[in-house]
């Protein structure tokens, strides 16, 4: 029995895998895309998406490299591009790569500005070495934030940070020992160190902007995957619906593995109870931070010594605090459920701080909110936390996201029921009421048969015209034509009915005015009534149209043949019975007399 279960599973991912051969054939533009999404789509494991990706253009490059080692001419823009294009490829698929090379070439950049640019070179008031450095600096931080936007990991973004760092720290000794003699290589060493020390703040600003790139890439790519499937067709849905059937019984291909972002305590109690726990922590840090600055000598840190004790202690729980508030908004971000919620948390976190502050301790309480200190505070706080909070909320939205992907793509049952159950919904909630009226030309052979070919291309062109100009006066729209009829949807029953009167009544006029047949045109009429899931248009196969047509057929040649769906809506009118059903319907005759010419 499992060799039997394995033998279908590998036919099911060899199928799988064919599938996504034949696409990336035909569309080899999504070679590009990351494997991720690729996986997702066809049921594999991202692992072997990217090694068959990976293999094809190594391969691809092969065969590049050896066609163009036969020319002797040589294209400096198709250099530039093809380099600008491995670049790109090589920010997506190896990108700790390509940020050490932006790196290495921003050092050595920068090292040539500083030994080849004189010192009195200047561009107006601004020296030439500040403006080149400035420039070096600004193309290498958007190369980079170009990488980690486009790759939309905050992982990745403090990879790159602690990788940007590090080879900052290594350049900054490199550079000390390179230049410094030995007599005073110790005190350069000492000053190094502070520099590093010191850049840290900087490397800390470079991390936040790496991390917001990567979340605005993701955020950006979240609202492009939600507006495609906005626009799927009922077709495309279908198709999706029963793909997810097909990999419900492959069964899941991974076992649940904890998470601390979902399965620690402090993560249930946040996601279960974020504002609670958001609102005590922020009691806590703010309680701390008052009573740091109460036991202040002056009692405020206006009139503090720095060399008192009591200032370090401020200081210590200062940091610790504005550490763990940022931490706190942007955990109240991104457990809230949406970025609007979890920047209206962010905004209650601040009414709490200030409510707290309201205790009369220090130089805190009612008198606080007439201070400066107020007002100067304010602005940086709410800044503080709207920004934490957003940014958060939309880590939280990927973050959630990300794992229903994962859970779809390891074939987990509740994720694929789920959405199989969304697709069902959104199915139903395109079901609409909708009337079909069929019309067609009796003994149309024998009319083209008796006439000029191109009198019969004429004369019926006019007909499918006057059809649709009919109809339109009742809010009618043409689904499809035949040369001999048209299928037409209403809104309802009375507005298709009032249309099929009025083409039985003209019919005769139109014939003796617009046509050039030798015979008139008679015509027969069908109307059914029912629902329809989505719009007409996009529907194929509907037994609206099937009903309404099969009631044309009996409708006889000046007829109007009604469903007892449709003839409920026209409760004034009498109508004849037939004695015979149409596809389970009851049908009723209204006989309309034509015009006289």
């Amino acid at each position: 029995m499992a060799t039997g279960v394995q033998e279908n599973t590998r036919e099911a991912q060899l199928q799988a895998a064919g599938a996504l051969i034949a696409h990336l054939r035909a569309n080899p533009i999504d070679a590009r895309r990351p494997p991720q999404e690729l996986a997702y789509e066809f049921g594999l494991s991202p692992q072997f998406v990217s090694a068959i990706v990976q293999n094809a253009e190594e391969k691809a490059v092969e065969n590049v490299e050896r066609v163009l080692s036969r020319r002797i001419r040589f294209n400096p823009a198709a250099t530039i591009r093809s380099w600008s294009q491995r670049m790109l490829e090589m920010a997506i698929n190896r990108p700790l790569i390509y940020l050490g090379i932006i790196n290495l070439a921003w050092f050595l950049l920068f090292i040539g500005i500083t030994e080849w640019v004189p010192n009195k070179a200047a561009i107006g008031p601004v020296p030439t070495r500040l403006v080149g450095m400035a420039g070096a600096t600004l193309l290498a931080f958007l190369l980079q934030m170009q990488c980690y936007y486009r790759r939309r990991s905050p992982a990745l973004a403090l990879k790159g940070t602690g990788l940007t760092y590090g080879m900052m720290a290594i350049g900054i000794f490199v550079s000390v020992i390179a230049t410094t003699s030995r007599d005073r290589l110790g005190v350069a060493l000492f000053s190094a160190f502070v520099g590093i020390i010191a850049i840290a703040f900087l490397a800390a600003l470079y991390g936040g902007t790496a991390v917001c790139a990567a979340l605005l890439g993701g955020w950006v790519r979240q609202r492009q995957l939600e507006r495609q499937d906005r626009l799927l067709t009922r077709q495309q849905l279908l198709e999706r619906y029963f793909a997810l059937q097909e990999r419900l019984e492959r069964g899941s291909t991974r076992e649940q593995v904890a998470t601390f972002l979902a399965d620690s305590p402090i993560a249930r109690a946040m996601s279960r109870h974020p504002m609670r726990v958001g609102a005590i922590v922020m009691v806590i840090g703010t309680l701390m931070q008052m009573g740091s600055e109460a036991a202040l000598p002056s009692g405020t840190i206006s009139n503090a010594q720095p060399t008192d004790p009591s200032m370090a202690l401020f200081l210590l729980v200062s940091v610790l605090v504005f550490i763990g508030e940022s931490t706190l908004a942007a955990a109240i971000g991104f457990y809230s459920s949406g970025i609007m919620r979890g920047i209206m948390n962010g905004l209650a976190l601040i009414g709490i701080q200030y409510a707290v502050m309201a205790i009369p301790v220090g130089s805190y309480g009612p008198a606080f909110f007439m201070s400066s200190k107020f007002f100067f505070s304010l602005p940086f706080t709410l800044g503080q936390f709207l920004v934490l909070s957003a940014f958060g909320g939309i880590a939280g939205e990927l973050h959630r996201r990300h794992l229903r992907e994962n859970d779809l793509e390891n074939n987990d049952a509740v994720a694929i029921l789920s959405e199989m159950l969304r697709i069902q919904w959104r199915l139903a909630d395109r079901t609409k009421n909708i009337c079909v009226l069929v019309i067609d030309a009796a003994k149309s052979s024998l009319m083209k048969a008796q006439s000029d070919p191109l009198e019969v291309e004429y004369s019926f062109r006019e007909y499918q015209d006057w059809i649709e100009t009919t109809c339109r006066e009742f809010h009618g729209k043409i689904h499809s034509t035949a040369g001999d009829g048209a299928v037409v949807a209403f809104p309802d029953a009375p507005s298709a009915y009032a249309a099929a009167c009025k083409l039985q009544a003209t019919v005769a006029k139109f014939s003796a005015t617009r046509s050039r047949l030798k015979m008139p045109f008679q015509i027969r009429i069908g109307i059914h009534q029912g629902q329809v899931v989505g719009e007409l248009d996009d529907v194929e196969f509907t037994e609206v149209i099937d009903i309404a047509a099969h009631l044309e057929a009996v409708a006889g040649i000046g007829g109007i043949a009604i469903s007892e769906a449709a003839a409920k809506d026209l409760p004034d009118l009498e109508f004849l019975p037939m004695a015979r059903e149409v596809d389970g319907q009851k049908v009723f005759l209204a006989m309309a007399q034509p015009e006289r010419v």
